[in-house]
């Protein structure tokens, strides 16, 4: 018999139609944008560049990977028999796997955070012009966020978010439709499956092989249960409304990564243009748009990092506090969500996560590259062994119980998974040395 954990007094009621759903949605948008970095946008203008429409699937496959993934440990969460987390079987296979995971959880909430948190300054520098200067702005963001997360809570970020959406879909996909794209062209990258020629250092079929490796095994897949638990979804009668939010979500974070390939496609495929960094993605927007395009695209940007920003700062502190909690009190205790937010261990590791990467913004501060290199390698460690963990939970009665196991497909689909997550590692590390 499945046993009930700590629900919030005011549980919210099960969608029982179209507009009731979209009511309830939120925790897969806040999980869904804290995936989208500013790599990814990077990524897709540098394929689309390079490739024009022929791998538009990529992007698609590799994201249809991830919400499978992610909405297995969602069941994992909702339906196994002890109402634990995914952190409390983890610590039933072996107590250095959670304390494995808050190390990393740390470590990369402060590495993943620099790069926002400085961006975050310079992209607001350039749109305010000469006043003040970017590290100053960066501390600005940063006492914002904190005034967020500390004050708004869970339901004040969801409302965020949602304007973070509508900011992002404005400029983005704005632009994509902007540049009147071919549908046939769009259609053929979608459905032929076009495996073109190899344009840079690594094969078209490595590439997305890697992608979708890399995406299953992601640290931050491990955050959405925790968003989950903070909207009250702690029973299995919220399946379908979990499994919607995150669909959701997740067709929301394709269609902008799917609207800045298009583009790059459009205006930089045909003229031979490429790009490899932020300076260049902004260049693609004056490109079409003029001088007007520069502070359009930053406002995106900004859009873009203080969604990630804020969801990792969240998702990292939801996931500290549950690992110490559970290595504190057993692997089936738990704490109800407001407790959470109150909690030193929450509260230390959402400052931690956003004042730390701070350093990195002082000008003239050197030796981030070499440390981010060690600390991103250990990541790409980390990847096929969260495959591998879950894979496990959510297979074996002893965990989730006889009646809600994998089937075949389900097993099927993660060890494919597993093996591509395996692949990507060893491509990464490769790369690394």
């Amino acid at each position: 018999m499945r046993r009930s954990i700590s629900v919030p007094p005011d549980a919210p009621p099960v969608p029982r139609d179209f507009l009731g759903y979209l009511r309830a949605f939120g925790p897969g948008l806040i999980m869904a944008l804290t995936w989208l970095g500013a790599s990814d946008l990077v990524s897709s203008t540098v394929a689309g560049s390079s490739y024009g429409y022929a791998l538009l699937w990529a992007p698609i496959l590799a994201f249809a990977a991830r919400f499978a993934f992610v909405n297995i440990i969602a069941k994992y969460e909702l339906y196994n028999e002890r109402g634990e987390s995914l952190i409390g079987g983890m610590l039933r296979i072996h107590k250095s796997v959670p304390i494995m995971l808050l190390v990393m959880a740390v470590l990369l909430g402060h590495f993943y955070n620099a790069y926002m948190i400085s961006g975050l300054g310079e992209a607001t520098y350039r749109i305010v012009g000469p006043i003040g200067a970017p590290w100053m702005w960066s501390f600005a963001w940063i006492a914002a966020c904190i005034a967020l997360i500390f004050f708004g809570a869970f339901k004040t970020a969801e409302r965020i978010f949602y304007v973070f959406l509508a900011v992002l879909s404005i400029v983005f996909i704005g632009l994509a439709i902007w540049v009147r794209p071919s549908p046939t062209d769009i259609l053929s990258g979608i459905f032929l499956l076009q495996i073109p020629p190899t344009a840079g250092k690594f094969g078209a079929v490595l590439v997305v092989i890697s992608l979708i490796g890399a995406m299953a095994g992601s640290l931050a897949n491990l955050l959405y249960p925790y968003f989950m638990r903070q909207k009250g979804w702690t029973d299995p009668k919220y399946r379908r409304v979990q499994t919607y939010d995150l669909l959701f979500g997740t067709v929301a974070v394709i269609l902008l990564d799917l609207s800045v390939w298009i583009v790059a496609a459009e205006v930089l495929h045909p003229r031979g243009m490429q790009v490899s960094d932020m300076g260049g993605l902004a260049n693609m927007f004056v490109l079409v748009l003029g001088q007007v395009g520069k502070p359009i695209f930053h406002a995106g940007l900004i859009a873009m990092m203080a969604s990630s920003t804020i969801g990792l700062s969240l998702g990292h502190g939801y996931l500290s506090q549950d690992i110490m909690h559970k290595l504190a009190n057993g692997p089936s205790s738990s704490l109800p969500p407001d407790a959470v937010e109150r909690s030193k261990t929450y509260r230390l590791v959402v400052l931690w996560c956003l004042i730390s990467p701070f350093i990195w913004s002082v000008p003239g501060m050197p030796g981030f590259v070499p440390l981010s290199i060690v600390v991103n390698a250990a990541a790409v460690v980390l990847t096929p062994i969260l495959a591998a963990l879950v894979w496990y939970l959510t297979a074996h009665p002893r965990f989730i119980g006889e009646e809600y196991r994998n089937g075949l497909w389900s097993n099927l689909m993660m060890a494919v998974l597993f093996a591509l997550a395996c692949y990507a590692t060893w491509q990464s590390i490769t790369t690394l040395l």
